[in-house]
């Protein structure tokens, strides 16, 4: 017998299937959207940690840079200083040679009244000159006195400012971070930070007054603020280096001739001012002589030359001027003497004709009487070189702190969604976890976010990318002289 089976029976199953499958479908979406979620916020606080440690950073990347442009703009001042002291010798100069014009020809018909209307010229010009140098002179030795404070007070104020932004820039990067959970992340992060500056600032010097000693600090703040010096007097431009010209007039007879020569320069040098204590002094001269040259041989009867005869040394024009150190008393500086320590060109040379272009005394008589004359010439007192930030250890490859930020914040906040989604697994005594590992304790439902920045200095050394290179070539290692510090991110393990 065959049985018929009615396939009414049947009918329903595939809906059944299908509310099974979009049931499944549906939690799958869920699940996925809630590991979305989770994995977004974890990016979100990770983004956060780099942006806080980056920002952290970039405060100390400033703060050197800044110490660099202030030690720069302390150069630049110093230098003007220096400029300023030969303008005033140098309009002394111009004025002694129209004083003497207009003595030898005061005689003689309308050349005598042109050279003396010259000559009340120059007065008044270098009165005018005197006023503009003297009024140039104490405003940037007072800003280098402001220069010297603002560095201090900005390198305290940004480690104070380096916590404000730190938790500022996170919160803007994930409003959901906390700075007072259970686990102290944030007091980690401010230790970290504290020990930064601990590290920056036992590679920073502040120097102190200079002065003469033999204790190991004494010496490597003389060391500093004659390293200092010198840069001072490299940076001078060809006018307060040497001022200098020679012209010659061949005479009729064979043999002799006529050398007019000008030199006058500015010097920056190192004197001992009151009892133990060092200053700096900038003085300038100028000078104009000529002299009667002859074309002789020496006492062998060989090796011919132009020699300076002896015979004539006519001074046409000098003067001189000086910018002392506020702690020198008096205004007399001796143009004589051979004492002080000189840098630049000159450093290596104690004689008196190394001086002022390197030859202002190679005019003796012109010399003689500048240093007679202008002896007294003080344009203005100066306080010299300040304070100043530098490197500790001279010659060593100086690199800035790292800077290490750690950030939580509750997995509750992760997502709304995520709570509700969690509530409705543990309903079915089902985990919460996702095949994402974005909870970093479940003990604690807290995600943590850890990230590692440092400062460091790169001066581009391509002379098609940047307007900034070497024109030597070489690698420039950290300095405060060049404000190239930067920040960037590195491996959190380094």
């Amino acid at each position: 017998m065959i049985k018929i089976y009615d396939m009414r029976k049947q009918r329903g199953y595939a809906a059944v299937l299908l509310v099974v499958l979009m049931g499944v479908m549906g939690l799958s979406t869920i699940t996925l959207y809630n590991s979305g979620q989770l994995t977004s916020s974890k990016m979100r606080q990770q983004n956060a940690a780099d942006a806080a440690a980056y920002s952290v950073a970039n405060i100390i990347s400033r703060d050197l840079n800044f110490i660099a442009y202030t030690n720069r703009a302390m150069v630049a001042n110093q230098v003007a200083i220096g400029q300023m002291t030969g303008i005033a010798s140098w309009m002394k100069y111009i004025k002694q040679i129209s004083g003497n014009l207009q003595k030898i020809s005061s005689w003689a018909p309308y050349v005598g009244a042109a050279t003396t209307a010259l000559d009340e010229a120059m007065k008044v010009a270098e009165k005018a000159v005197d006023k503009f140098t003297k009024a140039t002179i104490f405003g940037s030795d007072k800003v280098i006195l402001g220069l010297g404070v603002a560095q201090s007070t900005l390198h305290i104020a940004l480690q104070g400012a380096a916590v404000r932004v730190y938790k500022a820039v996170a919160k803007k990067n994930d409003p959901d971070v906390e700075f007072g959970g259970s686990l102290t992340a944030a007091s980690l992060t401010l230790a970290s930070l504290g020990k930064s500056y601990k590290s920056l600032n036992s590679k920073l010097h502040r120097t102190n007054e200079p002065k003469k000693g033999t204790s190991p600090k004494v010496v490597k703040d003389l060391e500093r603020y004659d390293e200092f010096a010198e840069i001072v007097s490299n940076s001078r431009d060809q006018f307060s280096t040497r001022r200098a010209w020679n012209k010659k007039l061949y005479l009729p007879v064979i043999g002799t001739r006529l050398n007019a020569n000008k030199v006058g320069g500015s010097n920056f040098e190192r004197v001992q001012v009151s009892g133990n204590k060092y200053g700096w002094n900038w003085s300038a001269m100028d000078t104009l002589g000529i002299k009667f040259e002859a074309y002789l041989p020496d006492w062998t009867g060989t090796n011919w030359k132009w020699r300076d005869s002896k015979l004539f040394d006519a001074p046409i024009g000098w003067g001189a001027a000086h910018a002392l150190n506020n702690k020198v008393n008096g205004n007399y500086y001796d143009y004589r003497r051979k004492g002080g320590r000189l840098y630049g060109a000159e450093k290596n040379c104690s004689r008196i004709s190394c001086r002022w272009g390197s030859g202002a005394w190679s005019n003796a008589w012109s010399a003689l009487l500048a240093s007679g004359d202008d002896g007294n010439n003080l344009v203005q007192n100066i306080r010299t070189l300040q304070r100043f930030y530098t490197i500790k250890n001279r010659g060593a490859a100086f690199v800035g702190p790292k800077v290490t930020v750690l950030l939580e914040k509750p997995l509750r906040k992760a997502n709304d969604k995520t709570r509700l989604w969690g509530q409705v697994l543990k309903d079915n005594g089902k985990s919460a976890q996702s095949r994402f590992d974005v909870e970093d304790n479940s003990n604690t439902n807290t995600m943590f976010a850890f990230s590692k920045a440092e400062t460091y200095f790169m001066r581009p050394v391509d002379t098609k990318a940047s307007t900034f290179w070497r024109r030597d070539g070489k690698t420039e290692y950290g300095n405060l002289y060049n404000p190239y510090w930067q920040p960037k991110l590195i491996d959190p393990g380094a």
